[in-house]
C-alpha cells in the first residue's frame, strides 16, 4: 500500500507541475488565437510554439527550417539550411525544478510520518527490524515515479510538437525533463539529510571533525558568494535596462503588438530572464559574453554586430563607458566582505592560520563551478549563422570565476583574521573592552585587573569598597566578599558619629594620600 499511495501521489504531483508550465506557455498564445486572431488561425499553431518552448526550457534541442522567404530576411544563406536551436530559457528550468524541489521536501516528510508510525505499530518490517528501511523505500519509489512521469510527458508534449518547421528530439524529451525533475527530489532529500550525509562522507573519507567544521563553513560561504554574483548580476540588467530603456520601448513598439501580444513579449523574456542575470553575473566578473559568433561583451571592451529585433537586446550597452571598471571593484569589494562575514560567524573557535585559508579556497572552487555550471547552462543557439554562439565564454569565465573569487574569498576570512587581531590589539592598548568568543563583555582597569559587566552596576558602597582595596595593594576584593560586607558587624559603636571617606582622602580635616607619599 505505501507503494501504491507514494507513486500516484507522486503521478499526480508530476502532472500538475508539467501542466503549470504548459500552462503558462500555451494559455496567452491561446488568448492571442482567440481575440486577436478571432480563431482564424490553426490552434494547433499555437501549442506547437508553446510546446516547444517548454522543451527549450528543459534542454530539448528544436531542430528549425525555415520559409524561404523568411529566411530570405536574414540576408544570409545560411537561413536556408536547417538549424539547432538549444537556448535554454531557464525560466521554465527554474520553474520545474523548483516546484520538483517542494515536491520532494512533502515526499521525504511523507516518508518520515510513514517510519514514525511504523515505528509505533511494528517491531519489523520486511524481515528488517529498522523502520528507517521504510524511508528508503518511500522515497526510492517517489523520485522514480516522479522522474518517469515527467519524462512520459515529455515524450507526448514532444509527439505533438514534430512539424515540418520545427521538430523537438523525441530523445532528448525522453531524458532531460525527467533529469531535471529527478535531480530537484534527490537534492530535496540530500538537503534535509545533509547533516547525516556530512557524517557519513567524513567517516568514509576518515575525515575529522574540524575538517568537516570546514567543509560546512566553505559551502555556506561558496551558496553565499554565488548568490551574491547573481544578485550583482542581476543589478546590471536592471540598471542597463534603466539607462536603455528607450531604446528597449522602441523595439517593443517596432512590431506594433497588441495588448495580448504584448503580454506574450513580456512572458517569453521573462523566461529568458534568469539567462540575462547569468549573464550580467559573468560581466561583473570581467568575462566576455558573445550574442553573436564574433562579438564580445565585456567590462573592458565591446564589440558587437548586428542583435535580433528582441526588446531585451536593446538594454546591451553598444559602447563601454568609462565607471564600467568600478564594477568590478564593486564585485571585489562585496565578495571580499561576505568573506569576512561568513569567517567571523563560523570560525570563531579555530585560532590556526590555515583553517580560514582552506575553508576559502574549498569556497571560492565550489561558488566558481557553481557560476561556471551556470554559464554553461544559459547560453546556446538563437538563430542561423553566427546567432549560433551566445552567452558567456566559457574559457574566461573558468579563469575570471576560479581566480577571483578563490583569491577574493581568500582575503575575506584573512581580512576577518586581521581585523580581529588588530581590534585585540587596540583593546589592550587602550583598555576598552573587547568581546570574547563565548560572547561575554569584559574590560580591564590601569592594574589590569578585569571585571565584569554586573561590576558596572554594582552600588555605590561595593565600588568604594573594591577600589580601597585596589589602592591599598590588595587584590580585588571578590564579589561574595563585597557582598557579604554589607552584612557583616559594625565595629563602630552604636549612635557614635562617622565620616564618609571620600576616594584618595583620609577622614575630614587629613592629608590626602597622595600627600603623604
Amino acid at each position: 500500500m505505501l507503494r501504491v499511495h507514494v507513486s500516484f501521489v507522486q503521478f499526480v504531483q508530476a502532472l500538475s507541475i508539467a501542466g503549470i508550465g504548459l500552462a503558462i506557455a500555451f494559455v496567452p498564445l491561446a488568448l492571442v488565437w482567440a481575440l486577436d486572431r478571432a480563431f482564424e488561425a490553426d490552434i494547433l499553431v499555437m501549442w506547437r510554439v508553446a510546446a516547444d518552448a517548454w522543451l527549450l526550457g528543459h534542454g530539448v534541442t528544436v531542430q528549425i527550417q525555415l520559409p524561404e522567404i523568411a529566411a530570405l530576411e536574414f540576408g544570409s544563406e545560411l537561413a536556408t539550411q536547417p538549424f539547432d536551436v538549444t537556448f535554454l530559457p531557464l525560466g521554465f528550468t527554474l520553474l520545474t525544478f523548483v516546484l520538483s524541489l517542494r515536491s520532494g521536501l512533502r515526499l521525504h516528510e511523507a516518508a518520515q510520518g510513514m517510519a514514525a508510525e511504523v515505528r509505533e505499530r511494528l517491531t519489523a518490517y520486511d524481515g528488517v527490524g529498522e523502520p528507517e528501511r521504510i524511508i528508503g523505500k518511500v522515497i526510492g519509489w517517489g523520485v522514480v515515479v516522479a522522474t518517469l512521469t515527467t519524462s512520459a510527458i515529455g515524450i507526448l508534449v514532444a509527439w505533438t510538437a514534430q512539424h515540418e518547421l520545427a521538430s523537438p528530439s523525441l530523445l532528448q524529451a525522453a531524458i532531460f525533463p525527467g533529469l531535471i525533475a529527478g535531480v530537484a527530489h534527490l537534492v530535496a532529500v540530500l538537503w534535509r539529510e545533509r547533516d547525516r550525509l556530512l557524517e557519513l562522507v567524513g567517516e568514509w573519507l576518515t575525515i575529522g571533525e574540524r575538517w568537516l567544521q570546514i567543509i560546512r563553513v566553505a559551502v555556506t560561504s561558496a551558496a553565499i558568494t554565488t548568490v551574491a554574483v547573481l544578485g550583482l548580476g542581476a543589478g546590471a540588467v536592471a540598471l542597463t535596462i534603466f539607462t536603455h530603456f528607450d531604446t528597449v520601448v522602441a523595439l517593443s513598439q517596432a512590431s506594433s503588438p497588441t495588448i495580448l501580444g504584448v503580454i506574450v513579449m513580456f512572458l517569453a523574456q521573462l523566461a529568458a530572464l534568469p539567462n540575462a542575470i547569468v549573464w550580467g553575473a559573468a560581466w561583473m566578473l570581467g568575462s566576455p559574453v558573445q550574442i553573436g559568433e564574433g562579438s564580445s561583451l565585456s567590462v573592458f571592451g565591446t564589440s558587437l554586430g548586428p542583435l535580433p529585433n528582441v526588446p531585451i537586446f536593446g538594454a546591451v550597452p553598444a559602447s563601454n563607458e568609462p565607471w564600467f571598471l568600478a564594477l568590478l571593484v564593486v564585485t571585489a569589494v562585496t565578495v571580499v566582505v561576505l568573506g569576512m562575514l561568513v569567517a567571523r560567524s563560523r570560525l570563531l573557535g579555530d585560532a590556526s592560520w590555515w583553517a580560514p585559508v582552506a575553508a576559502a579556497a574549498i569556497s571560492g572552487v565550489l561558488a566558481a563551478t557553481a557560476v561556471t555550471a551556470l554559464a554553461a547552462l544559459s547560453g546556446g543557439a538563437i538563430g542561423p549563422g553566427r546567432m549560433q554562439v551566445t552567452g558567456p565564454d566559457l574559457a574566461y569565465t573558468v579563469l575570471f570565476a576560479g581566480l577571483g573569487l578563490t583569491v577574493l574569498t581568500v582575503l575575506g576570512f584573512l581580512g576577518s583574521r586581521a581585523v580581529d587581531f588588530v581590534a585585540g590589539y587596540d583593546a589592550e592598548e587602550s583598555g576598552r573592552s573587547s568581546r570574547e568568543t563565548d560572547g561575554n563583555w569584559i574590560g580591564a582597569d590601569d592594574d589590569g585587573a578585569e571585571t565584569t559587566a554586573e561590576d558596572v552596576s554594582a552600588s555605590p558602597r561595593k565600588r568604594l569598597l573594591e577600589t580601597m582595596r585596589g589602592w591599598r595593594g590588595d587584590d580585588v576584593v571578590s564579589r561574595n566578599e563585597v557582598d557579604a560586607s554589607d552584612d557583616a558587624p559594625s565595629d563602630v559603636p552604636d549612635g557614635q558619629d562617622t565620616d564618609v571617606i571620600e576616594p584618595g582622602f583620609r577622614s575630614s580635616g587629613s592629608k590626602s594620600w597622595k600627600d603623604e607619599d
